[in-house]
């Protein structure tokens, strides 16, 4: 749908700065694109009325919302904002093993965004032992976004983060924030309650798989 180049440039103060840049006429592509799967979901929509009433799921509704969060996508200047909110936010959570390249609001524009440039590895392009030192952060992380924050980055793949080692200290990178999402407390208090119950079950799971491997060693 739309492509980012990242370049190295020079700002004034001379310092490196990584540049996204967004396909031309990509709003009017995905627009069509988009309307034509909005008339579709209508058609889909009437024959599931039609034809199995029991369905409770609004196709119709539920494309207007993915599409409301595309056009958010397109939006660099969200990103930035995104970018910088999330930053302050696990900085206030003492979450210092994760870095967020800094973003440069006043040279961005809604197709256009300009951050501070990363020197560092993928993920993906990490060995299994660099990736492990990279799990705890990452994760700890990760959970403070969803589970107490309730305002996270809802596509941290490979991809998009770099691994640096600092005093042995690995950094995980997060190099974009078009896609972020909030959760009210509620949500964020009933996925924190999930997370500590499917915890709990894999615990005791675990402690009776254990016991049966000890009887059976013994035996």
């Amino acid at each position: 749908m739309f492509i980012y180049t990242p370049w190295l440039n020079f700002l004034m103060t001379g310092e490196y700065v990584a540049v996204k840049v967004q396909r031309p006429n990509v709003l009017e592509i995905v627009s069509k694109d988009l309307y034509v799967l909005r008339r579709a979901a209508e058609v889909y929509q009437g024959l599931i009325d039609r034809f199995a009433p029991q369905q409770r799921t609004n196709y119709v509704a539920l494309l207007n919302e993915w599409a409301v969060g595309f056009y958010t996508e397109l939006d660099f200047i969200n990103e930035a904002s995104n970018q910088e909110r999330i930053t302050a936010l696990l900085k206030d959570e003492g979450i210092d093993g994760i870095y967020i390249p800094k973003v440069y609001t006043e040279l961005c524009t809604r197709r256009v965004m300009v951050s501070e440039w990363i020197d560092g590895e993928k993920l993906s392009d990490c060995s299994p032992e660099e990736i492990n030192e990279c799990i705890p952060e990452a994760q700890e992380a990760f959970l403070t976004q969803l589970l107490q924050i309730g305002f996270f980055h809802s596509d941290p793949h490979p991809g998009l983060s770099l691994s640096q080692s600092l005093t042995h200290l690995s950094l995980f990178h997060s190099l974009t924030h078009s896609l972020t999402h909030s959760l009210n407390y509620p949500l964020t208090h009933s996925l924190s309650v999930y997370h500590i119950h499917t915890c709990s079950h894999f615990l005791s799971l675990t402690h009776l798989f254990l016991m049966y491997i000890s009887l059976q060693v013994t035996s």
